[in-house]
């Protein structure tokens, strides 16, 4: 791992320095929090608007596909309750799928096949589905789509509304709830309502969910004006899943996450639940429950899987690795495993002659795999699902040792320093300034360079002996979770002097207890990033 200090100890810092450092074009404009793509700019707009129109006016049945991740499920809600908020009588029907699928995949076109044909929706999704939509569109159906996937082909048969195919468009990063969002507000423009403005909370949060960058201007106007103004809809789950915290931080380790973990492992009828109290048309307080208890199962199965089921295949400068059981979790056991190995991972499950799963890596990938090896590489660089012939694994693998190299992962930090030259202003920089802190735009986390402790300095705190705690240099350091591996590591069995070598990236800030003050470091163990932790023995 190559550590690359953003900073030297003796700089002082600003945000706009920061803001500009990370990747801000325009610092100024991103902080006045006033940046729209205008949605004219929006290919197909107009025409999606018309038809949507038309389908409401003459009462059609409209079909919406509820795609199975946060984002989807708050683009879908969110296009539900525009709808009923301007007509208020209007039936929108929404499709859920059986899994972690997206798009129109085979079990939700059998369903759709059963209906008589109308209007379906397609948001979050859809960009790529020729074929699906060629086959409604020969059985009578219409298809509009609002979708923030990159076109891989063209697609005739649909209405596409899409910011990576409207050239007119800066945000690329823009997540499709606000994809979906701009179709609202296009609506709203051209019929004379003015109801979008009221729903940018949905595109707020779904930017968290499905990791968009806030380098943008525009991201950033969505995240201030969201936030100042949680929608009805959605403040129990806000406010139950976050505490009322309004950073991005908190919606990623709170709403986001619990509400996944119920879209991964829930029931159909959960999926209904969760989807109509996004809604507001159910009470939510039971659907919170479930998504809570779901993720406490999602975690316990994530460990057991890792620790039971999965096997590595070939481990080269990219792992391929094999889980048996049937699983939606292989994004998050390939994140573990990637934490672990800090290689990228692609983890499959068998299907017949298929082998399918995810990919997580700590480098650009998606664009360095071959195409003809593989049936599709579908989503983000460094995060996508996959597919590929049991048959072509050994050419993949092949393809694999014949790359020369592949990029060095590179941890960017604030700054690398000792422990005795932290400078004083950085433990209130991150409280200070953590609204602005998102995809793009870190945290700014401190390596600390190696340094030997006794473990007999070391503590190990809480009811299961699972937080660990030392003090040096004026500074508490402190980290959760410690597993028994890294207990022993420690030698915390074993309190006779014996001496460790440490080096880790951490977060500061202050901790108040009391009316009291103190310096604090929360080590990032975390297996979510690409370097949690390093020791070594002297």
């Amino acid at each position: 791992m190559k550590i690359e200090p953003l900073y030297d100890k003796t700089d002082f810092v600003t945000i706009q320095d920061y803001l500009s450092k990370c990747g801000v074009k325009d610092v100024d404009l991103w902080l006045k929090h006033k940046y729209l793509d205008g949605i004219n700019n929006y290919a197909n707009i107009d025409k999606f608007c018309k038809k949507l129109h038309n389908a409401l006016t003459s009462k059609q049945k409209i079909y919406v596909l509820v795609d199975s991740d946060l984002d989807g499920f708050m683009s879908s809600s969110m296009f539900y309750v525009y709808c009923h908020s301007i007509y208020k009588d209007c039936c929108i029907h929404p499709i859920f799928h059986t899994g972690k699928q997206h798009g129109l995949d085979n079990v939700v076109m059998e369903e759709i096949k059963q209906y008589k044909p109308s209007l379906l929706v397609v948001l979050d999704a859809g960009t790529n589905d020729v074929k699906q939509d060629k086959e409604l569109k020969s059985l009578g159906w219409d298809i509009i789509c609002a979708d923030h996937h990159e076109r891989e082909k063209i697609n005739p048969y649909c209405t596409l509304v899409n910011n990576q195919i409207s050239t007119k468009v800066k945000n690329k990063s823009l997540s499709g709830t606000g994809v979906s969002w701009k179709v609202c507000k296009a609506y709203d423009t051209k019929y004379g309502f003015n109801y979008a403005n009221g729903l940018i909370s949905y595109v707020a949060i779904a930017n968290v969910g499905d990791g968009m960058s806030f380098l943008t201007p525009e991201n950033e106007t969505f995240r201030y004006w969201g936030i100042k103004d949680i929608h009805n809809n959605l403040k129990p789950f806000v406010g139950d899943f976050n505490g009322y915290l309004m950073d991005n931080k908190s919606f990623s380790f709170g709403m986001v996450t619990n509400i996944n973990s119920l879209i991964r492992l829930g029931t159909q009828d959960d999926k209904e639940n969760l989807f109509y109290a996004l809604c507001g048309k159910v009470e939510p307080k039971e659907i919170i429950g479930v998504c809570k208890k779901l993720h406490s199962k999602q975690s316990r199965d994530t460990k057991s899987l890792l620790e039971k089921d999965v096997d590595i295949i070939y481990n080269g400068k990219i792992i391929l690795a094999r889980v048996s059981k049937s699983t939606p979790l292989t994004g998050l056991v390939a994140n573990k495993m990637m934490g672990e190995y800090n290689k990228p991972i692609i983890l499959t499950q068998q299907d017949g002659e298929e082998l399918k799963g995810s990919v997580r890596s700590p480098i650009d990938l998606k664009d360095i795999l071959p195409s003809n090896l593989f049936n599709y590489n579908l989503g983000h660089q460094r995060a996508f699902g996959t597919s590929y012939q049991i048959s072509n694994e050994k050419d993949i693998i092949d393809y694999i040792d014949s790359l020369e190299s592949l990029p060095e992962p590179t941890q960017a930090v604030f700054m690398s320093l000792k422990t005795s030259d932290v400078p004083n202003y950085l433990f209130g920089f991150v409280d200070e300034n953590k609204a602005y802190f998102g995809e793009g735009i870190p945290i700014p986390k401190v390596h600390f360079q190696k340094f030997g402790i006794y473990n007999k300095e070391i503590q190990l705190l809480g009811a299961n002996q699972r937080t660990v705690k030392f003090h040096r240099d004026g500074i508490d350091f402190i980290f959760f979770n410690c597993t028994n591996k890294i207990k022993e590591l420690l030698h915390l069995n074993d309190l006779s002097k014996k001496r460790v070598t440490l080096e880790f990236i951490g977060e500061l800030g202050y901790n108040e207890f009391r009316g009291n003050k103190t310096k604090q470091c929360i080590i990032d163990m975390s297996t979510l990033d690409i370097h949690d932790y390093r020791i070594d023995f002297i």
